[in-house]
């Protein structure tokens, strides 16, 4: 794995790469190796390997024995696997090397000569008399001449030993491999310590730290990045940084600010009582009871306070609304003028047919009108329309009319909605307004309870309680006054015609009669002879011949 560098990386001095610039450059020759990456563009000084030259071969060019004898120095390690040392044959084959100190040891490579390395034990051991007492690194397993492996677990101990039980072996190169201080690797150590303590050299195969990770990161090899957590070891959880976005690994803070309903540094904070929002810049609405709202939305808990209304409470009632979350409905204001939209009060007052605070209580039966402040009228049938105060299809009471029914009936009329005429009462006086009856009887020649009968043939005067007197040809007389407007019949006089004159008798009134009759028919005759006669005396003077005229003559004397 190649090196990456970071933004905390600088400019290291000669001879040393990366964080901090506590990584040591181990190119050949000594040259210098990229400040960053530690990459030797020489290649690496001998002993060592791997891309950034960090893995180091602990026995290069180091002496080791082969079956008690001293070889020569460096015939095994010397990196020249041409160069091989059998052990004496017939025996027990045996390497070991002598490490100067105690190391751990875990990674390691084999060059045999022509023979294959199965069945080769490889053992670390703190004494050089003997590798009885030492501690099995593993056996080895391959059929080939040359192999890299690792111990089946570390060892830690001054000498290392190769043993093939009654069997000769020849070695021609063995490296034990370690990391520069700084990084690690099972094999190729290529990690960076990631330690807590940063001059804390890590474990270099594990690459643990006695001082746990540095801030950032986390695991067994503090090198897992922290994932939505922060800080030493990763054990803090990031706040509710903007769109969901991780914090810094190392502090916890949100680079692009809090997500709604968040604040503070780490956005680990709630917005404060009254906000909302990304970084809470929104103020809450008009929420009940002063109660906060949601921080992440702005909805209120409990809802909003009267006059307002809307998930966020930032919206005030429409017309005809109010109360909290302006749940309710105006009463009947009048004129639909509204009703005050915290408490639901009709300024203007009630419209027709309702009453009360909130215009919502209907006008007791006989009240009518803008706050019920009417009084219905006289209904046949009550109670009366409590919006307009009309009496509706029964109309009103004997003697009332109008559409409310509040008007008495004028002159001369009575009876339900004064529909009626009064007959003729005496002395002109007003009927009774709900009969029709005259208080004080009839004007003369009226009669009946409502004086709207005329005097029966012969009777006359008040109530009709005069009798007529005899009229001409027996009509009846003048109901009001009784007076004969012809006259009276033949033999009686009188104002009334109720006087009887003396001396009468019928033959005698006859005679006049009969004489008036013939002397018109006498008279009709002579008129008639008349005519023909004068008809007859033309006719006869037409047929007479006449002489005419001497036209001649005429002339001669108008000349002279």
């Amino acid at each position: 794995m190649a090196w990456r560098a970071t933004l905390e990386e600088r400019r290291c001095a000669n001879g040393h790469f990366g964080q901090n610039c506590i990584f040591q450059c181990h190119c050949f020759k000594n040259a210098n190796c990229d400040d960053v990456t530690g990459r030797c563009s020489s290649g690496c000084a001998e002993g060592w390997s791997g891309e950034t030259c960090q893995r180091r071969n602990i026995v290069f060019n180091m002496p080791a024995s082969v079956s008690g004898n001293i070889a020569e120095r460096g015939v095994t390690t010397d990196g020249d696997v041409t160069t091989c040392i059998t052990s004496r044959p017939n025996r027990t084959g045996r390497w070991m090397i002598d490490l100067q100190v105690k190391q751990t040891v875990y990674s390691m490579r084999i060059r045999a000569g022509n023979v294959s390395v199965r069945t080769w034990g490889l053992y670390v051991s703190d004494f050089q008399d003997s590798l009885f007492w030492s501690v099995p690194c593993t056996m080895l397993r391959y059929d080939s001449n040359e192999t890299s492996f690792t111990c089946d677990k570390p060892v830690a101990g001054r000498y290392v030993g190769i043993m093939n039980l009654h069997k000769p072996i020849t070695v021609c190169e063995v490296e034990i491999f370690t990391c520069a201080d700084y990084t690690f690797g099972k094999e190729d150590c290529n990690s960076r310590c990631r330690c807590f303590e940063t001059l804390e050299v890590c474990d270099h195969v594990f690459g643990t730290c006695t001082s746990g990770c540095q801030r950032g990161y986390a695991g067994s090899d503090c090198q897992q990045a922290c994932n939505g957590t922060y800080g030493r070891n990763c054990v803090h959880r990031c706040g509710r940084c903007r769109g969901g976005e991780a914090c810094d690994t190392s502090t916890g803070e949100c680079r692009n600010g809090c997500g709604t309903g968040w604040a503070g540094p780490t956005c680990h904070a709630k917005c404060p009582i009254g906000t909302y929002g990304e970084n809470c810049s929104e103020t809450c609405g008009h929420c009940l009871e002063g109660t906060s709202c949601f921080p992440t939305n702005g909805t209120c808990v409990k809802g909003c306070a009267s006059r307002w209304k809307g998930p966020k409470c930032d919206r005030s009632c429409d017309f005809g609304e109010y109360g909290e979350n302006c749940a309710i409905s105006c009463g009947h204001c009048i004129s639909n003028t509204g009703c005050d939209s915290q408490h639901g009060r009709c300024v203007a007052g009630c419209e027709p047919g309702w009453e009360g605070v909130f215009c919502t209580v209907e006008c007791m039966p006989g009240r009518y009108g803008p706050d019920c402040n009417k009084t219905c009228g006289k209904c046949l049938h009550p109670p009366c329309d409590r919006h307009n105060g009309s009496c509706g299809t029964g109309g009103c009471l004997q003697g009332w009319s109008g559409a409310t029914c509040h008007h008495s009936c004028d002159m001369s009329y009575y009876g339900a909605n004064c529909d009626f005429k009064c007959g003729h009462c005496a002395d002109a006086a007003q009927c009774d307004p709900t009969n029709g009856t005259c208080p004080f009887g009839c004007e003369p020649g009226w009669h009946g309870g409502k004086c709207d009968h005329t005097c029966l043939d012969g009777t006359w005067g008040e109530n009709c309680s005069e009798t007529c007197g005899l009229c001409h040809r027996n009509e009846a007389c003048n109901p009001a006054t009784g007076l004969c407007d012809d006259g009276c019949f033949v033999g009686y006089s009188g104002t009334y015609c109720n006087v009887e004159k003396e001396f009468f008798d019928l033959s005698s009134a006859l005679v006049m009669p009969v004489m008036v009759v013939s002397a018109t028919i006498v008279f009709c005759n002579l008129c008639l002879l008349f005519t023909c006669l004068v008809f007859k005396w033309r006719r006869d003077e037409k047929q007479i011949p006449r002489p005419r005229p001497n036209t001649e003559a005429l002339l001669n004397l108008e000349a002279e």
